[in-house]
Protein backbone atom coordinates (compact mmCIF):
# COMPACT_ATOMS: atom_id res chain seq x y z
CA UNK A 1 0.00 0.00 0.00
CA UNK A 2 1.53 3.55 -0.86
CA UNK A 3 0.25 6.13 1.29
CA UNK A 4 1.80 9.94 0.52
CA UNK A 5 1.60 12.22 3.63
CA UNK A 6 2.52 15.34 1.63
CA UNK A 7 0.61 16.77 -1.34
CA UNK A 8 2.02 15.32 -4.72
CA UNK A 9 0.88 16.21 -8.56
CA UNK A 10 -0.74 14.66 -11.52
CA UNK A 11 -0.63 16.29 -14.49
CA UNK A 12 -3.37 17.06 -17.01
CA UNK A 13 -2.49 15.11 -20.29
CA UNK A 14 -4.69 17.75 -21.91
CA UNK A 15 -3.94 20.92 -19.97
CA UNK A 16 -1.41 22.81 -17.78
CA UNK A 17 -3.52 22.32 -14.95
CA UNK A 18 -2.14 19.41 -12.33
CA UNK A 19 -4.54 17.83 -9.68
CA UNK A 20 -3.04 18.18 -6.26
CA UNK A 21 -2.95 14.45 -4.41
CA UNK A 22 -2.24 13.53 -1.13
CA UNK A 23 -2.18 10.11 -0.94
CA UNK A 24 -2.55 7.21 -4.07
CA UNK A 25 -2.15 3.41 -3.86
CA UNK A 26 -3.88 -0.32 -3.11
CA UNK A 27 -4.83 -2.81 -0.62
CA UNK A 28 -6.47 -5.20 0.19
CA UNK A 29 -9.91 -5.62 2.34
CA UNK A 30 -11.22 -9.01 3.99
CA UNK A 31 -10.67 -12.75 3.24
CA UNK A 32 -11.55 -15.55 4.64
CA UNK A 33 -9.13 -18.11 6.18
CA UNK A 34 -9.40 -21.56 4.68
CA UNK A 35 -7.55 -24.68 5.46
CA UNK A 36 -7.29 -27.86 2.72
CA UNK A 37 -6.24 -31.12 4.23
CA UNK A 38 -5.90 -34.64 3.00
CA UNK A 39 -6.81 -33.49 -0.60
CA UNK A 40 -4.76 -35.90 -3.06
CA UNK A 41 -2.46 -34.36 -5.15
CA UNK A 42 -4.60 -34.11 -9.11
CA UNK A 43 -2.88 -33.82 -12.49
CA UNK A 44 -2.47 -30.25 -13.38
CA UNK A 45 -4.18 -28.97 -16.34
CA UNK A 46 -1.05 -27.73 -19.04
CA UNK A 47 -0.30 -26.77 -22.34
CA UNK A 48 2.47 -29.18 -21.68
CA UNK A 49 1.29 -31.88 -19.58
CA UNK A 50 4.99 -33.81 -19.55
CA UNK A 51 6.42 -31.22 -17.59
CA UNK A 52 3.34 -30.11 -15.34
CA UNK A 53 4.06 -31.36 -11.90
CA UNK A 54 0.99 -32.68 -9.79
CA UNK A 55 -1.38 -29.66 -8.44
CA UNK A 56 -0.81 -30.39 -4.44
CA UNK A 57 -3.33 -27.93 -2.28
CA UNK A 58 -3.15 -29.18 1.19
CA UNK A 59 -2.37 -25.87 3.19
CA UNK A 60 -3.96 -22.67 4.32
CA UNK A 61 -4.99 -20.02 2.10
CA UNK A 62 -7.28 -16.46 2.04
CA UNK A 63 -10.27 -15.80 -0.51
CA UNK A 64 -12.37 -13.66 -0.95
CA UNK A 65 -10.31 -10.51 -0.48
CA UNK A 66 -10.98 -7.62 -2.48
CA UNK A 67 -8.35 -5.42 -4.21
CA UNK A 68 -9.20 -1.32 -3.87
CA UNK A 69 -7.29 1.30 -5.50
CA UNK A 70 -7.69 4.83 -3.88
CA UNK A 71 -6.38 8.51 -4.61
CA UNK A 72 -7.39 11.26 -2.01
CA UNK A 73 -7.34 14.31 -3.25
CA UNK A 74 -5.44 17.04 -1.08
CA UNK A 75 -8.09 19.45 -1.25
CA UNK A 76 -11.35 17.40 -1.79
CA UNK A 77 -14.21 19.74 -3.04
CA UNK A 78 -17.01 17.11 -2.29
CA UNK A 79 -17.17 15.87 1.18
CA UNK A 80 -17.48 12.21 0.61
CA UNK A 81 -15.52 10.22 -1.84
CA UNK A 82 -17.32 8.19 -4.92
CA UNK A 83 -16.89 4.32 -4.72
CA UNK A 84 -16.47 2.48 -7.92
CA UNK A 85 -17.64 -0.61 -8.08
CA UNK A 86 -17.51 -2.51 -11.13
CA UNK A 87 -20.31 -5.13 -12.74
CA UNK A 88 -20.11 -8.76 -13.74
CA UNK A 89 -17.21 -9.57 -15.37
CA UNK A 90 -15.89 -6.53 -15.58
CA UNK A 91 -13.24 -4.59 -13.13
CA UNK A 92 -12.60 -1.48 -11.84
CA UNK A 93 -10.35 -0.76 -15.60
CA UNK A 94 -13.88 -0.16 -16.73
CA UNK A 95 -13.64 3.39 -14.78
CA UNK A 96 -10.10 3.83 -15.96
CA UNK A 97 -9.28 4.96 -19.10
CA UNK A 98 -12.07 4.21 -21.94
CA UNK A 99 -11.60 1.43 -25.03
CA UNK A 100 -10.90 4.33 -26.81
CA UNK A 101 -8.20 6.14 -24.58
CA UNK A 102 -10.35 8.49 -23.24
CA UNK A 103 -9.94 9.50 -19.38
CA UNK A 104 -12.74 7.55 -17.64
CA UNK A 105 -15.10 8.45 -14.84
CA UNK A 106 -12.22 8.00 -12.59
CA UNK A 107 -10.54 11.23 -13.90
CA UNK A 108 -13.19 13.47 -14.43
CA UNK A 109 -14.54 13.34 -10.85
CA UNK A 110 -11.33 13.53 -9.91
CA UNK A 111 -11.09 16.50 -11.57
CA UNK A 112 -14.53 17.70 -10.59
CA UNK A 113 -13.49 17.36 -6.40
CA UNK A 114 -13.76 14.15 -5.58
CA UNK A 115 -11.81 11.64 -3.69
CA UNK A 116 -12.40 7.84 -6.07
CA UNK A 117 -12.36 4.46 -4.85
CA UNK A 118 -12.21 1.84 -7.19
CA UNK A 119 -13.06 -1.94 -5.64
CA UNK A 120 -12.63 -5.27 -7.44
CA UNK A 121 -15.06 -6.95 -5.36
CA UNK A 122 -14.30 -10.28 -4.13
CA UNK A 123 -13.12 -12.47 -6.98
CA UNK A 124 -13.40 -9.64 -9.92
CA UNK A 125 -10.39 -7.77 -11.24
CA UNK A 126 -7.56 -7.55 -9.09
CA UNK A 127 -8.79 -9.49 -6.65
CA UNK A 128 -7.62 -13.34 -6.45
CA UNK A 129 -9.86 -16.24 -6.92
CA UNK A 130 -8.61 -19.94 -5.97
CA UNK A 131 -8.57 -23.67 -7.42
CA UNK A 132 -11.58 -25.03 -8.34
CA UNK A 133 -13.15 -27.20 -7.09
CA UNK A 134 -11.10 -27.36 -4.02
CA UNK A 135 -11.40 -24.12 -2.38
CA UNK A 136 -13.90 -22.38 -5.00
CA UNK A 137 -17.11 -23.62 -4.71
CA UNK A 138 -17.68 -23.27 -8.41
CA UNK A 139 -16.07 -22.48 -11.64
CA UNK A 140 -17.08 -19.25 -12.64
CA UNK A 141 -18.47 -17.91 -15.96
CA UNK A 142 -16.58 -16.71 -18.94
CA UNK A 143 -18.50 -13.62 -21.52
CA UNK A 144 -17.66 -14.28 -25.42
CA UNK A 145 -17.59 -11.38 -27.67
CA UNK A 146 -21.03 -11.84 -28.83
CA UNK A 147 -22.01 -11.36 -25.26
CA UNK A 148 -20.36 -7.81 -25.09
CA UNK A 149 -21.72 -6.96 -27.80
CA UNK A 150 -25.27 -8.26 -27.78
CA UNK A 151 -25.96 -8.36 -23.73
CA UNK A 152 -24.42 -5.13 -23.71
CA UNK A 153 -26.11 -3.15 -26.33
CA UNK A 154 -24.03 -2.18 -28.59
CA UNK A 155 -26.08 -4.01 -30.99
CA UNK A 156 -29.35 -6.29 -31.01
CA UNK A 157 -29.51 -9.64 -30.28
CA UNK A 158 -28.00 -11.98 -32.78
CA UNK A 159 -25.88 -8.77 -34.32
CA UNK A 160 -22.31 -9.93 -33.28
CA UNK A 161 -21.81 -12.30 -35.88
CA UNK A 162 -22.81 -9.48 -38.79
CA UNK A 163 -20.96 -6.30 -36.21
CA UNK A 164 -24.16 -4.89 -36.77
CA UNK A 165 -24.39 -1.99 -34.62
CA UNK A 166 -27.26 0.44 -33.23
CA UNK A 167 -26.98 3.15 -35.79
CA UNK A 168 -26.73 5.49 -32.91
CA UNK A 169 -24.61 3.47 -30.83
CA UNK A 170 -22.41 5.62 -28.31
CA UNK A 171 -20.14 2.74 -27.76
CA UNK A 172 -16.88 3.81 -29.72
CA UNK A 173 -17.07 0.53 -32.26
CA UNK A 174 -13.41 1.10 -33.30
CA UNK A 175 -12.11 0.32 -29.52
CA UNK A 176 -14.68 -2.82 -29.30
CA UNK A 177 -11.22 -5.22 -29.59
CA UNK A 178 -10.18 -3.32 -26.16
CA UNK A 179 -13.22 -4.23 -24.38
CA UNK A 180 -13.02 -8.05 -25.39
CA UNK A 181 -9.47 -7.26 -23.50
CA UNK A 182 -10.94 -7.09 -20.25
CA UNK A 183 -13.50 -9.23 -20.10
CA UNK A 184 -12.65 -11.13 -16.67
CA UNK A 185 -14.21 -14.87 -15.53
CA UNK A 186 -17.23 -14.25 -14.18
CA UNK A 187 -17.88 -15.42 -10.20
CA UNK A 188 -21.14 -16.33 -8.52
CA UNK A 189 -20.45 -16.38 -4.97
CA UNK A 190 -22.94 -17.24 -2.51
CA UNK A 191 -25.23 -14.53 -0.68
CA UNK A 192 -23.70 -14.79 2.50
CA UNK A 193 -19.84 -14.21 0.77
CA UNK A 194 -20.89 -11.18 -1.15
CA UNK A 195 -22.60 -9.34 1.37
CA UNK A 196 -19.96 -10.00 3.85
CA UNK A 197 -17.20 -8.25 0.81
CA UNK A 198 -19.68 -5.35 0.52
CA UNK A 199 -20.04 -5.15 4.13
CA UNK A 200 -16.05 -4.60 4.39
CA UNK A 201 -15.65 -2.14 1.43
CA UNK A 202 -18.40 -0.07 3.54
CA UNK A 203 -17.13 -0.22 6.81
CA UNK A 204 -13.18 0.35 5.23
CA UNK A 205 -14.26 3.12 3.07
CA UNK A 206 -17.33 4.99 4.02
CA UNK A 207 -18.98 7.14 4.17
CA UNK A 208 -18.96 8.00 1.09
CA UNK A 209 -21.01 8.04 -2.20
CA UNK A 210 -21.46 4.28 -3.85
CA UNK A 211 -21.47 3.83 -7.38
CA UNK A 212 -22.88 0.96 -8.57
CA UNK A 213 -22.62 -1.07 -12.21
CA UNK A 214 -24.87 -3.84 -13.45
CA UNK A 215 -24.35 -6.83 -11.05
CA UNK A 216 -23.20 -4.94 -8.72
CA UNK A 217 -26.21 -3.02 -8.46
CA UNK A 218 -28.32 -5.34 -6.13
CA UNK A 219 -25.87 -6.59 -3.60
CA UNK A 220 -24.77 -2.67 -3.25
CA UNK A 221 -27.72 -1.54 -2.64
CA UNK A 222 -28.73 -4.37 0.03
CA UNK A 223 -25.42 -3.20 1.44
CA UNK A 224 -26.55 0.87 1.75
CA UNK A 225 -29.47 -0.12 3.80
CA UNK A 226 -27.42 -2.55 6.14
CA UNK A 227 -25.24 0.52 6.53
CA UNK A 228 -27.07 4.07 6.10
CA UNK A 229 -25.18 6.10 7.84
CA UNK A 230 -22.28 4.97 6.25
CA UNK A 231 -23.24 5.61 3.05
CA UNK A 232 -24.58 9.20 1.67
CA UNK A 233 -26.08 7.87 -1.59
CA UNK A 234 -26.21 5.59 -4.41
CA UNK A 235 -25.98 5.67 -7.63
CA UNK A 236 -27.38 2.45 -9.26
CA UNK A 237 -25.85 2.27 -12.99
CA UNK A 238 -27.53 0.23 -15.24
CA UNK A 239 -28.79 -2.10 -12.10
CA UNK A 240 -28.76 -6.03 -12.97
CA UNK A 241 -31.82 -5.77 -10.85
CA UNK A 242 -32.34 -4.73 -6.94
CA UNK A 243 -32.81 -6.14 -4.01
CA UNK A 244 -36.42 -8.44 -3.83
CA UNK A 245 -36.98 -7.72 -0.14
CA UNK A 246 -35.77 -6.16 3.52
CA UNK A 247 -36.25 -3.30 5.52
CA UNK A 248 -34.93 0.06 4.13
CA UNK A 249 -33.18 1.34 7.06
CA UNK A 250 -33.04 4.85 6.39
CA UNK A 251 -33.84 7.27 3.28
CA UNK A 252 -30.73 7.26 1.50
CA UNK A 253 -30.68 9.19 -1.31
CA UNK A 254 -30.43 6.76 -4.95
CA UNK A 255 -29.79 7.57 -8.68
CA UNK A 256 -30.96 5.00 -11.25
CA UNK A 257 -29.92 5.87 -14.83
CA UNK A 258 -30.27 4.01 -17.94
CA UNK A 259 -29.18 3.99 -21.36
CA UNK A 260 -30.89 2.95 -24.90
CA UNK A 261 -32.07 0.32 -26.64
CA UNK A 262 -34.37 -1.34 -24.01
CA UNK A 263 -37.13 -2.39 -25.55
CA UNK A 264 -38.21 -5.85 -26.05
CA UNK A 265 -37.22 -5.92 -30.14
CA UNK A 266 -34.11 -4.52 -29.47
CA UNK A 267 -32.40 -6.15 -26.40
CA UNK A 268 -32.27 -9.76 -24.29
CA UNK A 269 -35.54 -10.08 -22.44
CA UNK A 270 -33.76 -9.77 -18.90
CA UNK A 271 -33.29 -6.11 -18.97
CA UNK A 272 -36.53 -5.36 -19.34
CA UNK A 273 -37.40 -7.62 -15.91
CA UNK A 274 -34.44 -5.75 -14.27
CA UNK A 275 -35.65 -2.58 -15.43
CA UNK A 276 -38.79 -3.25 -13.83
CA UNK A 277 -37.12 -4.11 -10.93
CA UNK A 278 -35.13 -1.18 -10.31
CA UNK A 279 -38.20 0.65 -10.65
CA UNK A 280 -40.33 -1.30 -7.98
CA UNK A 281 -37.01 -0.33 -5.85
CA UNK A 282 -37.02 2.49 -6.62
CA UNK A 283 -40.98 2.75 -5.50
CA UNK A 284 -40.11 1.47 -1.99
CA UNK A 285 -37.30 4.09 -1.21
CA UNK A 286 -39.61 6.65 -2.01
CA UNK A 287 -42.16 5.39 0.62
CA UNK A 288 -39.91 5.17 2.93
CA UNK A 289 -39.03 8.76 2.12
CA UNK A 290 -35.73 8.69 -0.16
CA UNK A 291 -35.12 10.89 -2.53
CA UNK A 292 -34.64 9.84 -6.15
CA UNK A 293 -33.92 10.53 -9.50
CA UNK A 294 -34.75 7.91 -12.78
CA UNK A 295 -32.67 9.54 -15.01
CA UNK A 296 -33.82 8.03 -18.61
CA UNK A 297 -31.13 8.74 -21.07
CA UNK A 298 -33.69 8.42 -24.27
CA UNK A 299 -36.29 10.43 -22.71
CA UNK A 300 -34.10 13.01 -22.46
CA UNK A 301 -33.04 13.27 -25.97
CA UNK A 302 -29.98 11.53 -25.10
CA UNK A 303 -29.65 8.46 -27.50
CA UNK A 304 -27.57 5.42 -28.27
CA UNK A 305 -26.00 4.63 -25.07
CA UNK A 306 -25.08 1.25 -24.25
CA UNK A 307 -24.95 -0.63 -21.18
CA UNK A 308 -21.21 0.68 -20.74
CA UNK A 309 -21.94 4.12 -19.80
CA UNK A 310 -18.46 4.97 -18.36
CA UNK A 311 -17.02 3.75 -21.61
CA UNK A 312 -19.05 5.24 -23.98
CA UNK A 313 -18.57 8.49 -26.18
CA UNK A 314 -20.72 10.74 -23.95
CA UNK A 315 -19.36 9.28 -20.71
CA UNK A 316 -18.22 12.60 -19.65
CA UNK A 317 -21.61 14.20 -20.24
CA UNK A 318 -23.52 11.53 -18.05
CA UNK A 319 -20.69 12.17 -15.33
CA UNK A 320 -22.13 15.47 -15.23
CA UNK A 321 -25.59 14.39 -14.77
CA UNK A 322 -24.62 11.97 -12.39
CA UNK A 323 -22.59 14.90 -10.62
CA UNK A 324 -25.54 17.67 -10.75
CA UNK A 325 -28.10 14.89 -9.69
CA UNK A 326 -25.69 14.53 -6.43
CA UNK A 327 -25.77 18.43 -5.66
CA UNK A 328 -29.93 18.10 -5.87
CA UNK A 329 -30.24 15.22 -3.89
CA UNK A 330 -27.63 15.74 -1.17
CA UNK A 331 -28.71 19.38 -0.24
CA UNK A 332 -30.46 22.02 -1.81
CA UNK A 333 -27.11 23.36 -4.15
CA UNK A 334 -24.61 21.72 -5.04
CA UNK A 335 -21.89 23.49 -2.99
CA UNK A 336 -23.65 21.81 -0.03
CA UNK A 337 -21.90 18.93 -0.60
CA UNK A 338 -18.52 20.91 -1.55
Amino acid sequence: MLALGAAFLFASGCSTNALQVSGHGGFFIGGIPVTIAGAPARQRVSADPAHAPPLALNGDYVRGATYVEYTRLAHPLAAFPVVMVPGGGLSGASFQDTPDGRPGWESWFLWHGYSVDIVDIDRTGRSPWRAFPEIEASEPSFRNNAFLWETFRIGPPGSYASAHAFVDTQFPLGAFAELASQAAPRFHPAADEQAAAYDAVIRRLCPCILLLHSASGPPGMAAAQRWPRLVKAVVAVEPSGAPERGPMASPIPHIFIWGDHLGPAEADPSWQEEYREAQAYRNRLGAAGAATRWIDLPAMHVRGNSHLLMMDRNSDQIAAMIDQALGQLLGASKESIR
